[in-house]
């Protein structure tokens, strides 16, 4: 993806703002996958995880889920 759509991404992700009806380059509207997977994400471990997006342009795009390596954490939010 281009600098520009990897900095429109970040920064939605960091505003957990979701795709409103802007228009990419491509001419196509943004959706809301990426964006919900990173929310729902933060719902459950808090903050500090969710998604990391890292691309270069004409090599690809990486995508990062960053979440707590122990289920503890989890366990104690949902307990069974």
């Amino acid at each position: 993806m281009s600098e520009t759509q990897l900095t429109q991404l970040q920064e939605k992700l960091s505003t957990n703002r979701l795709a409103d009806a802007e228009i990419d380059e491509a001419g196509k509207k943004g959706g809301i996958g990426v964006l919900n997977v990173h929310r729902r994400i933060q719902m459950v471990y808090g903050e500090n995880y969710g998604l990391r997006i890292e691309s270069v342009a004409e090599q690809g795009t990486k995508v990062i889920m960053v979440m707590p390596a122990s289920p503890k954490r989890y366990e104690k939010l949902n307990p069974v």
